[in-house]
């Protein structure tokens, strides 16, 4: 566990920290959506494990699974064409306002990540 969270941690951060700097030099393109799947992805597949592992969940942790699950809901209905016009309607506004949630967002499971190995960084 304590190896996971290292690797976690810095994992995480490097993502983030590149993803940035490739949004930052692709903004006019419009491919730094890309990176939102990227950061996304992985904290995504980070948050699962850590769900499941036997450690305490910090208000942070449980902050980001409540805001970042039903993007990723609202993505799969999207992608699986599983709406109606109303519902889509719905889907649009919430992922545009995700839009500007979800990098900050990002930066907080950073910080939590960061939290939750801190404790084993001495005894590493």
């Amino acid at each position: 566990m304590k190896t996971f969270l290292k690797y976690d941690y810095f994992i995480q951060l490097i993502i983030l920290i590149v993803c940035i700097v490739g949004a930052v030099m692709h903004y006019k393109d419009w491919k730094f959506i890309e990176f939102y799947y990227v950061v996304g992805g992985a904290q995504l597949i980070s948050y699962l494990i850590r769900l499941f592992l036997k450690l305490k969940q910090s208000s942070e942790f449980r902050v980001y699974g409540l805001t970042i699950m039903p993007v990723w809901i609202c993505l799969v209905l999207v992608d699986q064409k599983i709406y109606n016009e109303f519902t889509m309607a719905l889907i649009g506004i919430f992922l545009l306002l995700a839009l500007l949630y979800t990098p900050i967002m990002a930066i907080l499971y950073v910080y939590d990540c960061y939290n939750s190995y801190e404790p084993y960084k001495l005894r590493l």
